[in-house]
Parts: C-alpha cells; structure tokens; sequence
C-alpha cells in the first residue's frame, strides 16, 4: 500500500493509493478519488507546482497541456470547496 502526505495551508492530507484511485484523509474528511487525483496529489507531494504538475501529466497521457490544465484547475475547484490548496486560483499559470 503506498501513503504520501500533502501538506496544503495548515493541513496536512494523508494520501493512500488504492484500486480504485486513493482515498483522502485529513483530520475532519474523507474524500475518495480517481487514479487522476490520485497522480495529481502525488506529484504535490513530490513538491512541484501547478504548472509543473500540469506539464508532467499532459507529457504523460500524450495531451494537450490546455486540455489538462482545464481538469487539473477542476480538481482544484473542489480542493478548495473542501478548503485545500486555497492559494492555487484559476488564473494560475496562464
């Protein structure tokens, strides 16, 4: 089983890969994600930026980084809706 720890504002998110994608814990949530967020997350932990991550990933599924960033910004919405990564905006990297 691989966990990682995403630090975002005063939380700290505890990530666990799981089959389906990972599983998303802080102290007051549980939220279950998909393989994307799941590579997502990974590659914040790993310390890179939005853009990086946004880079890496349309490098990896042979995209656009437009088309990608749209999803990742998507993933950021709800992030924020939950109260992480409130510093990233929509306008980031553009």
């Amino acid at each position: 089983m691989r966990l990682f720890v995403v630090k975002t504002g005063g939380r700290t998110l505890r990530v666990r890969k799981e089959d389906f994608g990972c599983a998303i814990l802080d102290r007051d949530l549980y939220v279950e994600g998909n393989e994307t967020v799941y590579k997502v997350l990974e590659l914040f932990s790993q310390g890179k930026t939005l853009e990086e991550a946004i880079h890496i990933l349309a490098e990896r599924e042979n995209a656009s980084p437009e088309e990608v960033r749209k999803d990742v910004l998507s993933l950021i919405k709800m992030f924020n809706d939950f109260g992480w990564f409130c510093e990233f905006t929509e306008t980031e990297g553009e």
